[in-house]
């Protein structure tokens, strides 16, 4: 009874070290993995848009930044322009994939610079002459895997500077890195 008593401690002292161990690596994976996260967003250019000209109306430049310990790899990203009332999630189902897959290394930048042109733009002046309280919103994201191979993204939302001058966006939501699944609920899965 003694010798049974004994395995059942000792079995028991095993299980609880499994444990023990599992929430250590768990933990360890969350404080070291990658966090890519946006910087900032600005406005680079933006010019009314002149007849039969292929220069740009509006170019815009987005950053993101890994702030994690560990290189964020097969890194895709995205963003877009749109017209909305609101701020709304839906809107990241449209935007195109960037095609690069790339390593974010911790505290590098990754720069997404997008043109808009005189069609785009006329195309979202049409959208907004539709809304009662309409905006221009810049909508993004990042999908990339940890280097224990489990995948993260980062969505966020940017409005313009007020009078389009060229300058800095204002955060209006974001993430920060790390939601898993989010974007594969849309039906967007990278290899």
């Amino acid at each position: 009874m003694v010798e049974f008593a004994a395995f059942g401690l000792a079995a028991l002292s095993l299980l609880v070290l499994w444990q023990t161990l599992k929430q250590l690596r768990v933990s360890s994976e969350t404080q070291s993995r990658a966090y890519v996260a946006i910087k900032d967003g600005r406005i680079t250019r933006f010019s009314p848009p002149k007849p039969k000209s292929s220069t740009p109306v509006l170019v815009y430049l987005i950053r993101l930044e890994n702030v994690g310990q560990t290189p964020a790899q097969r890194l895709t990203a995205a963003t877009n322009i749109f017209a909305a009332e609101e701020p709304d999630v839906e809107n990241w189902r449209n935007m195109t994939r960037d095609s690069a897959e790339e390593s974010l290394g911790p505290t590098h930048l990754r720069e997404l610079e997008t043109e808009i042109t005189a069609r785009t733009w006329a195309r979202l002046q049409d959208e907004l002459k539709g809304m009662s309280k309409g905006k221009l919103f810049f909508f993004g994201y990042a999908d990339y895997f940890d280097v224990f191979g489990k995948r993260h993204f980062t969505e966020f939302c940017l409005q313009p500077p007020t009078g389009w001058n060229n300058g800095p966006c204002v955060l209006l939501m974001s993430d920060r890195g790390n939601s898993a699944g989010l974007m594969s609920d849309r039906g967007n899965s990278a290899g």
